[in-house]
């Protein structure tokens, strides 16, 4: 996760600049894109989940004390850094425009109190939209919990270390269905907000220099 801080102010040091220069419409549409996109990324990333693959990994996992991972094949820097990067960098030309814009017009005597209701709304989304990705991904375990099992037949009959190997190997199997069954989610979720962006944010970029950029703002 280390990437994700240092692209996000990369990006916030850009969005901070071409915020005079560009529509908060363009600059937070093509953002949330770019986030889409990554997060379509991380839906894309896979294990093996053929029997044969399964009951390797469980009776490696039987075999030893350390945990077997069912993704040590997947490479950090092909499969995950660039959408990391992709990310931060969505999310930093998101928050930026859309900041001034919520506060756009708001009188100096408000501007606490306007601050006060961007970021309650911020916290509140966050835990809404993470409440929908949580329930869309347990919420799939069960199904899948079965489809494997059907894959390892003899495992409930089979002696006690490879019974814990296979709970083990099917723990971290329904996770990463679940986890990029929720990417996909959001990716979606995050692609309707584009659309609302590029649809409803009228606001031009003279307007937002005509408010003066808050202190601060490209710290958001």
């Amino acid at each position: 996760f280390l990437p994700f801080p240092f692209a996000m102010v990369f990006g916030a040091v850009i969005s901070s600049k071409l915020v005079n220069k560009i529509d908060p419409r363009f600059l937070a549409g093509t953002g949330t894109l770019f986030a889409g996109i990554a997060l379509w990324g991380f839906h894309t990333i896979s294990i093996n989940e053929s029997a044969a693959h399964l009951m390797a990994a469980v009776h490696r996992q039987a075999g030893t004390t350390a945990v077997v991972h069912l993704g040590s094949n997947i490479n950090y820097w092909s499969s995950i850094f660039p959408f990391i990067a992709l990310m931060a960098l969505g999310m930093a030309s998101t928050f930026i425009p859309l900041t001034l814009s919520a506060v756009h017009g708001v009188d100096e005597r408000d501007s606490g109190i306007g601050s006060g209701v961007l970021n309650t709304m911020q916290q509140l989304g966050g835990a809404l939209g993470l409440a929908i990705l949580a329930t869309v991904a347990y919420g799939s375990f069960s199904g899948h919990t079965k489809d494997l099992l059907a894959k390892l037949p003899h495992a409930s009959n089979a002696p006690a270390a490879v019974t814990n190997a296979a709970h083990s190997v099917i723990g971290q199997a329904d996770f990463a269905h679940g986890a990029t069954l929720a990417f996909l989610t959001g990716a979606f979720m995050i692609w309707v907000a584009s659309l609302l962006l590029w649809s409803f944010l009228n606001i031009s970029h003279r307007e937002l220099a005509a408010d003066g950029a808050p202190e601060g703002a490209g710290m958001h």
